[in-house]
């Protein structure tokens, strides 16, 4: 039997760290064999097929542990950018030396296929690494908005426009940089402390990065799992979600008063957070993890490709001031004074 081995690169974010985790469990469950590592590709043999995510991996990874032309052969590329997104670019120019790939968002790997890229769409899931609520509609919430969400302008300048409307509320909002976050920070919660954070936070709001205009599918079904009601700006790729029943969707001008007026209707609340979370439940991801384990199990005859072009992109992108960052201020740093904005915990 093929083992697929989930790859992260050291010093990379933890968030992809879990991501793999959570696919690598998810491919056990189906019956195949998988195990994750950090850092360089451990030594296998031929029956080994590597499972990294390619816009950070390639980037991050040391040029001495770059994976050969034939460990690259056997490795499919697991993708997670949308389209609009420099990361997403990044990856695309990646996968032409890789054996195959998978993409979680139907948007990006419509995209990649119209380039002439072989990917396969992978539907998350429900996982229960990633919960830590378990459905208790009972259960205390102490916070009652958060936000989780790297850093740049329109974002910032959007949250410090809900200070207002969010006036009265616990609100927590964490804006980290966009760069690999390797462990806990204050605007930074990885693993457990994250999904424990859900389970006590009423609201979750969300908003794009950049130019995309689609669903954020990890942080949205974390949040669900645990219990926390997700209103969003308007998304595409949603389905099959639905508006108003799984998640609230609105302008982005107007997410602050959404929320607060949610916060008012306890009942509405409760019904969003039930329906959520029987939804993720509903999600298995047996389907697509039996897919990737066919998906590697193929990759045996095809030529290695020539990987130098992969190694100069990787090598450029290494910079001091790092590749994955964005000069953005975060909200703290711009909006922490406001009235009406308060920081709980």
């Amino acid at each position: 039997m093929t083992e697929l081995c989930f790859v992260s690169a050291e010093g990379g974010s933890a968030f992809m760290e879990e991501l793999l985790e959570v696919v690598a469990d998810a491919v056990r469950t189906a019956g195949g064999k998988a195990r994750t590592a950090i850092g360089k590709y451990p030594e296998a043999g031929g029956d080994t097929v590597y499972v990294v995510v390619p816009h950070e991996y390639f980037v991050v990874v040391p040029d001495g542990d770059f994976p050969t032309a034939e460990q690259c052969r056997r490795t499919i590329g697991f993708c997670v950018e949308h389209p609009g997104t420099a990361t997403f670019e990044r990856n695309a120019e990646l996968l032409s030396i890789l054996g195959g790939a998978v993409d979680i968002n139907t948007d990006s790997t419509a995209e990649l296929r119209r380039r002439g890229i072989a990917v396969e769409h992978f539907q998350l899931g429900y996982s229960p690494l990633w919960d830590l609520w378990g459905g208790d509609l009972d259960s205390p919430r102490d916070l009652d908005v958060t936000y989780l969400g790297t850093a740049e302008r329109r974002r910032s300048v959007l949250l410090g426009s809900y200070a207002r409307d969010l006036a009265g509320l616990r609100t927590r909002l964490l804006t980290p940089p966009h760069e690999p976050m390797t462990g806990a920070r204050v605007d930074f919660l990885p693993g457990k402390a994250k999904f424990e954070h859900l389970a006590r936070s009423r609201f979750l709001l969300n908003l794009h990065r950049e130019q995309k205009q689609t669903l954020e599918w990890v942080r949205t079904l974390e949040a669900m799992t645990n219990g926390c009601v997700v209103v969003s700006e308007t998304s595409a790729d949603v389905e099959p979600l639905v508006p108003g029943e799984h998640l609230v969707l609105a302008r982005p001008e107007a997410l602050g008063s959404v929320v607060a007026a949610l916060a008012d209707e306890p009942e509405r609340e409760r019904h969003l957070r039930s329906a959520a979370y029987g939804f993720v439940k509903s999600l298995d991801m047996t389907a697509s993890a039996r897919r990737l384990i066919d998906l590697a199990a193929s990759l045996g005859s095809a030529p290695a490709a020539d990987i130098a072009p992969a190694r100069a992109l990787a090598s450029s992108l290494r910079n001091p001031e790092n590749a994955l960052a964005v000069d953005t201020p975060s909200f703290d740093a711009r909006f922490a004074g406001r009235p009406g904005v308060r920081r709980v915990g």
